[in-house]
């Protein structure tokens, strides 16, 4: 085959191009994902704030997640631990609310 395409260098260029015109043509359609359909049914929030006490640690950090946080749809449960220098959070959702929300909103998204 390689022999042939040697002695019918038109061929093999027609080829190339047939080959290229297809790629192109077939580029708008493919679908490029990012980002894996996956959503965890808990996220884990850690955030330091040196110097400070765990009330100071509350007021600043936790109270204000906890209100940015409250308006996330779907959430089940948000707990903040509050401790010298640290707050921990976690975020929690049921597998059944995410599942019905992605699959409601989750369409194939195409290149730009």
């Amino acid at each position: 085959m390689i022999r042939w395409f040697a002695g019918h260098p038109t061929a093999a260029n027609l080829l190339l191009i047939l080959i290229l015109a297809v790629g192109v043509l077939a580029a708008p359609t493919l679908t490029r994902e990012t980002f894996p359909d996956y959503l965890p049914p808990e996220v884990s929030i850690q955030m330091e704030y040196r110097g400070a006490a765990a009330a100071d640690v509350e007021e600043a950090i936790c109270q204000r997640l906890g209100e940015a946080l409250a308006r996330v749809e779907f959430m089940d449960e948000f707990r903040c631990t509050a401790r010298d220098n640290l707050a921990e959070a976690l975020a929690q959702w049921t597998r059944a609310e995410i599942w019905a929300a992605s699959s409601m909103t989750s369409a194939p998204r195409s290149r730009p």
